[in-house]
């Protein structure tokens, strides 16, 4: 039982990698054309083994107002493709306000991280974020370019 589940676990992380890093290079090729690059620069100039695959478990929290899940930051990468759980607690910052970002299922969230910003000459920013804890147990993917 331990075994196959974790291949199912093992399975299914894998095609979330691959599809992930799928996304991650048509919405470069995307980024590229609309900053003056030409359409493969991010493919030519970004090489496969600095992009990675994350899960963070976050177990309930006895007093979740009191604490973060993880402090406010950018992103250091070029992208974050994050999914979330029903759960939820992904916050960003938006007019110097916390706002919620609500779970979707059905959904991915795309951040622009510090090196597009860099690449782009600070024309676009990252974004800034939190995560928030709850009293219910948490579970994050997210997949860095």
């Amino acid at each position: 039982m331990f075994l196959s589940s974790n291949l199912f676990h093992s399975s299914t992380m894998e095609k979330f990698a691959s599809e992930s890093e799928a996304l991650a290079y048509m919405l470069a090729e995307v980024l590229a054309e609309k900053s003056g690059q030409n359409s493969s620069f991010f493919k030519e100039n970004c090489v496969r083994n600095t992009c990675y695959l994350r899960m963070n478990r976050y177990p309930p929290c006895p007093k979740p107002s009191e604490v973060y899940g993880l402090m406010p930051h950018t992103d250091s990468d070029f992208l974050t493709i994050l999914y979330q759980d029903q759960v939820g607690g992904l916050q960003l910052i938006k007019d110097n306000r916390w706002i919620a970002v609500k779970p979707n299922p059905k959904a991915l969230i795309i951040n622009i991280g510090d090196l597009f910003q860099v690449i782009e000459l600070l024309l676009c920013h990252s974004t800034i974020t939190i995560i928030s804890l709850s009293g219910a147990y948490k579970l994050v993917w997210y997949f860095m370019f």
